[in-house]
């Protein structure tokens, strides 16, 4: 027992298949952070291209709570970016938990919990264990116990081996305003010391309020328009997954009014400047509204009102089964459009007044689900762009279900703008023929969709393709014997 207490050779086999040894290359490796920083660190992110220092220990070993310190004593002598010591323990508890140890010996360095056995990847033998990787990859040093002479020594020469220009651009790594982006002019139009190279939101101040698909005219000016809308609008829709750096410069091109929150408040005042040509709206209103969220058996009836005229909207919806139909068929005020995104279930969903003109206070939705379960996350905009502070009231109650219009209706068209499919929703109070039908701003008529075709009273839709079709301002009209009803559909490609 004493000889195993004192040797502990690792001997199981690393779970990556493996084993390093001085002169190979090692390929990417991980493990979750348990010690100074969160998830998880891996050597492609946090190791490429610099000199890694890994100290591999067991947290009951005399000598390795001997060497942290030591360690940490060194890492700390080096200021250099470009040098990296990561920690990676096992046989947590005996008796130092992993956050323990990096508190007790006062770490800046993230420790790893070992539970992939990074161990195994530089061979078995008596521990601690240090390794020394350089910049392109290679295993300098590898070997069991501390000798801080030579990791001291091989980490200096390591480092001196770096490439002093990493993007090749003839500048050097630590004069370069872009270490990592080709840019030997060293360009930095806003001067804030990040090259335009690499400073993606304000090199040339594109992504300014408002220019959230950041496209300039002719002089390099940024254009704002209702190409933003779209674009904001769009971003609305991304989950986490697809969000890339230039979702950070749309949001802050989107956040309109500066409050640092991006949402429908935003879309309102956007749409103000495009239309109007108005400032945004700093203000903060004392205004209030509300949204009653009704439960019925068989029908959910959602009410926003104000007493200011309502710019915009947004609430999210949880449900046990999926809406979207009804979320499709929902009849809005004209001049109004809509967009949601779903996510299990689960929808966020956006409305706001397209022509900028409307003066209601009261939008009344009808969703015909008995699924839902909640309403919440609500914001309502004022027509001038500022926040109505909102109560949500909840209730549930008999009541007659909303019935369908009297008279032929297009409820929405979604989403507003579009490119290139629109949908178009439509309700009939009795059984018609019926016609839809697409022109263009000359009075052309462009498309037909339905062609005197007879159809069933209720609630109906039908998608456009307008991918043959250029920019421009379109109106769809459906038709029946008695009654036209027509409504404006904007394409943007």
């Amino acid at each position: 027992m004493k000889i195993f207490l004192i040797i502990y050779s690792l001997i199981f086999v690393s779970a990556f298949g493996q084993t390093y040894t001085v002169g190979d290359y090692v390929n990417d490796f991980s493990g979750d952070i348990c010690h100074n920083g969160d998830g998880t660190w891996s050597y492609e992110e946090n190791g490429r291209d610099r000199v890694v220092w890994i100290n591999l220990f067991t947290s009951w070993w005399p000598s390795c709570t001997t060497e942290a310190p030591q360690a940490e004593a060194v890492f700390q002598q080096y200021t250099n970016d470009s040098l990296v010591l990561v920690g990676f323990g096992q046989d947590w508890n005996q008796p130092y938990s992993c956050s323990s140890w990096g508190t007790t010996f006062g770490l800046s360095h993230p420790i790893v919990d070992d539970v992939n056995n990074i161990y195994g990847l530089f061979g078995v033998g008596y521990i601690p264990h240090n390794v020394v990787i350089g910049g392109d990859g290679e295993v300098l040093y590898s070997d069991t116990g501390y000798n801080q002479a030579a990791i001291i020594a091989t980490i200096n020469q390591a480092l001196e081996d770096l490439p002093s220009d990493l993007d090749e651009d003839g500048i050097d790594t630590d004069e370069d305003n872009c270490p990592e982006n080709f840019n030997p002019l060293q360009v930095d139009i806003d001067e804030d010391g990040s090259g335009d190279a690499c400073d993606i939101c304000d090199n040339v101040n594109v992504f300014t309020a408002g220019n959230v698909n950041g496209d300039l005219d002719e002089n390099n000016l940024p254009i704002v328009n209702f190409f933003d809308v779209v674009a904001l609008l769009d971003h609305f829709q991304l989950n986490e997954s697809e969000l890339s750096p230039i979702s950070e410069c749309r949001e802050q091109a989107g956040n309109i009014n500066g409050d640092n929150n991006v949402n429908i408040i935003d879309v309102v005042n956007l749409v103000n400047m495009v239309l109007f040509d108005n400032m945004p709206s700093f203000l903060n209103s004392e205004e209030q509204g509300r949204l009653g969220f009704y439960q019925e058996k068989e029908n959910n009836y959602i009410s926003i009102e104000s007493n200011s005229e309502i710019g915009g909207f947004q609430f999210s919806l949880s449900s046990l089964t999926k809406i979207d139909r009804y979320l499709d068929q929902l009849i809005l005020p004209d001049g109004w459009s809509m967009t949601y995104n779903s996510t299990n279930n689960f929808y966020n969903f956006y409305a706001y007044d397209l022509s900028g003109t409307s003066l209601v206070k009261k939008i009344d939705l009808n969703i015909p689900s008995q699924h839902i379960l909640n309403v919440q996350d609500v914001i309502i905009a004022s027509k001038e762009g500022f926040q109505i502070k909102a109560n949500v009231e909840k209730e549930f109650f008999e009541r007659e279900l909303l019935s369908l219009p009297n008279t032929p209706n297009i409820n929405s068209l979604y989403p507003n703008p579009f490119n290139p499919i629109l949908n178009i929703s439509y309700s009939l109070p009795t059984e018609t023929n019926l016609s839809v039908v697409v022109y263009n701003m000359l009075g052309e008529q462009v498309s037909v969709l339905v062609n005197n075709v007879y159809t069933t009273a209720g609630f109906h839709s039908t998608n456009w393709n307008a991918s043959k079709f250029p920019s421009g301002m379109y109106f769809i009209k459906i038709e029946t014997p008695s009654i036209i009803d027509t409504k404006k559909a904007l394409l943007l490609k």
